[in-house]
């Protein structure tokens, strides 16, 4: 018989095939196989598994390489969709949090704010700025002051102007009407419940203020903003505009001050230029009364009278000259044909021409003298005069120079004296403060959409957190939904020595119980091969637990490492430097009695992965591996395969035609649906599908429990 189920047009309808006693379950539109294997009848709970599980299978797709999932907004959306009653949920909680908080835990503050601008035109009487720095309009500037707008000391001066400190609205001194101020008064009060210190209460009202204040630049303009928040609209108010006012006033008293300090300022440069000047004069009026001073004219004609005085030097000199060379000749008996011309020429004898010439020589000699002291006191004359002249010179450009700066200080004391009274502040008022109506805070159709919106994101992200959770394997109802084989055990998390699985333990009597399951199912398997669908299931370990197990009830058991990769069945069970293993008995290098060892667990023997190599798959498909089971057969009791993970690799598939009962593990809380569903289709590819179900590492609250888990070693077999 089949049974058509109509779920919503973007599922493909599911078709469900009578089979004897089984239900094949597919798509009508696909010839991919079924997707599970039931029996009927077809309940309500189980249409609503299928429902539930073939979505999450369709729309949740994964790399069977890697085991990665890949995201699928449609998945994502059809789980949005069918949680969207729980999303509307939180979201209605949202919102009434929201509102209950907005009405009942939050005090309504109203908003108020005063404008300001800095001034950029020159209106001032006289030109101060040459005495006092103004504010500059730069970004720097503007910055700046609207840090001071917002700073403490100007916060300080509207509480101590307005008394804010003795507002309960700001002190924290009693509660208002809002939840989070009576607990801000409480904390404020302290533990001891006493009155706290004026002082802490005007701290707490700046804090406060600064805290409901905010400063803004308009972009692109010189204005300020003050928006202050308080819960009388007309307290706000009030204060932005105490706070604008208390700014310029603050900027008019800078100014002044700044007047006086720089008018005492230049009062005392006046007074010492003052005496500068004075003393100035005094020095040329001295120089100028020396008897030695005489004026540039008369020092140019003391400088020509010495020029002439040079010339005659030098003619005299010249003279001087040759008369001493007339001597030497009448002087000296050789020369005296030449002084002949001498004695002819003035008409003396040789001794009257020379006395003659001693008198003249004399005379020159004596005018040359007379003339070379003049020369020298003159010379002295003309030094002292030049150095008299370059004091004067000196003296008069210090007066100049004390002069010009004693009237530019006079001029600018007389300006500072002139601005005082009249300081204008660097910025004015153009809008002041009003009263507002309507509330800011809280911003009830703001505060009801957050609230919403994360309620709903809120619900959103757990019922998709639920969803994925959902997707996992967390129960053996699940599991049997979806593969149609019994689930022999639900195994907690196994010791890495299996020695401790001794009896009493939970452990140990979950694999026990899955022994026993074995045993007495209608035809007991010789040949288990184990295998799951992703590595990391707990696969190896319950292969040996299992070979121990099955040798602890004297039963012959071999163990075969099938896992010709990864080989971790022989690296923690047996030897290292065996040569031989399972693949080089299929190959044919060495026989079955000489490979298998004596593994590390008692009673059990151990058939090792061997060598490398080559491909493990095309060793598995070889002719030869029916023939080693075989042999295997007549050997042991219980032959147990530890095989690859299904997903990764064919290995699994290729061994299974050769064993007498497929072992599937499916871990708890980590196998996806998905997942589990795509081994089991590799399997039924391949011709076969799994006989039993193994539930791994399952949660504490999963396993044995009750009163029998806590008695359970009472029962055990000592």
């Amino acid at each position: 018989m089949r049974w058509r189920l109509v779920v919503p047009a973007r599922i493909a309808p599911i078709t469900i095939t009578s089979t004897g006693s089984r239900c094949c379950i597919g798509t009508s539109s696909t010839n991919e196989g079924y997707l599970a294997v039931i029996k009927p009848p077809l309940t309500r709970d189980l249409y609503r598994g299928l429902i539930n599980t073939g979505p999450s299978m369709q729309n949740t797709p994964t790399n069977p390489a890697d085991g990665r999932e890949i995201i699928d907004l449609g998945a994502l959306l059809a789980m949005v969709w069918r949680g969207f009653a729980v999303i509307l949920f939180f979201g209605a909680v949202g919102f009434g949090l929201a509102l209950t908080y907005a009405k009942g835990l939050t005090t309504p503050l109203f908003a108020a704010t005063a404008e300001l601008v800095l001034e950029t035109r020159d209106e001032k009487i006289v030109d101060i700025e040459q005495v006092l720095g103004r504010i500059s309009t730069d970004e720097e500037a503007i910055l700046t002051e609207v840090h001071i707008l917002a700073g403490r000391e100007l916060a300080a001066q509207v509480v101590d102007e307005l008394e804010l400190a003795d507002d309960v609205e700001f002190n924290g001194e009693s509660p208002q009407s809002g939840l989070a101020d009576f607990l801000a008064s409480l904390r404020s009060r302290g533990e001891t419940g006493t009155l706290p210190d004026p002082e802490v209460l005007r701290e707490h009202a700046i804090e406060t203020l600064r805290a409901r204040t905010e400063v803004r630049n308009v972009p692109g303009t010189y204005a300020f903003s003050i928006e202050v928040l308080s819960a009388d609209p007309s307290k706000a108010a009030e204060i932005a505009n105490s706070y604008a006012m208390i700014y310029l006033e603050n900027q008019r008293a800078e100014l002044f001050r700044a007047t006086e300090q720089a008018s005492d300022w230049l009062a005392v440069r006046v007074a010492d230029l003052a005496a500068d000047v004075a003393r100035a004069e005094t020095a040329v009026t001295s120089l100028k009364s020396e008897a030695s001073f005489a004026d540039e004219a008369h020092l140019q004609g003391l400088e020509r009278r010495l020029l002439r005085l040079r010339e005659t030097l030098i003619e005299r000199r010249a003279a001087l000259e040759a008369k001493q060379r007339q001597l030497d000749i009448l002087q000296e008996p050789d020369r005296l044909a030449a002084g002949a011309q001498v004695l002819v020429v003035s008409g003396l004898d040789r001794d009257q021409a020379l006395a003659q010439v001693r008198s003249e020589r004399a005379e020159l000699s004596a005018q040359t003298a007379a003339i070379e002291t003049s020369v020298g006191d003159l010379q002295r004359q003309i030094l002292l005069q030049t150095e008299a002249l370059t004091r004067l010179d000196s003296a008069q450009r210090d007066l100049e120079s004390s002069r010009l700066l004693y009237e530019n200080f006079r001029d600018r004391l007389r300006e500072t004296a002139v601005q005082q009274g009249i300081h204008q502040p660097d910025s004015r008022i153009i809008e002041y403060a009003v009263a507002q109506r309507f509330p800011v805070v809280p911003n009830l159709p703001y505060s009801l959409g957050v609230g919403a919106v994360v309620g709903a994101l809120i619900g959103g992200a757990l019922t998709i957190g639920w969803q994925i959770s959902v997707s996992r394997i967390r129960s053996s109802g699940q599991v049997a939904t979806l593969t149609g084989a019994p689930v022999l055990a639900q195994m907690s998390r196994l010791p890495k020595d299996l020695d401790d699985l001794k009896p009493g333990t939970p452990a140990g009597e979950e694999l026990r119980n899955l022994r026993t399951s074995l045993l007495l199912r209608r035809e007991t398997a010789q040949v288990i091969l184990v295998a799951s669908a992703e590595s990391g299931d707990g696969k190896t370990t319950i292969s040996a637990a299992l070979a121990k197990s099955f040798a602890e009830v004297g039963r012959r058991t071999l163990l075969v490492d099938c896992d010709l990769r990864r080989r971790q069945a022989s690296a923690k069970y047996g030897r290292r430097g065996i040569m031989g293993g399972f693949a080089d008995v299929i190959l044919g290098r060495t026989s079955l009695d000489q490979s298998v060892i004596r593994s590390s667990m008692e009673g059990v023997d151990l058939l090792q992965a061997g060598g490398s190599g080559y491909a493990a798959a095309d060793v598995l498909s070889r002719g030869n591996v029916a023939d080693v089971l075989t042999q295997a057969r007549g050997r042991w009791d219980t032959i147990i395969l530890d095989t690859p993970p299904i997903l990764a690799v064919p290995d699994a598939r290729l061994l299974a035609g050769h064993v007498d009962s497929l072992l599937l593990v499916v871990r708890w809380n980590r196998t996806r649906r998905r997942t589990l569903a795509t081994c089991l289709d590799r399997l039924r590819q391949s011709g076969h599908g799994p006989d039993a179900i193994v539930m791994s590492r399952m949660g504490g609250r999963h396993g044995v429990r009750g009163p029998y888990r806590q008695t359970i070693r009472r029962y055990a077999v000592a």
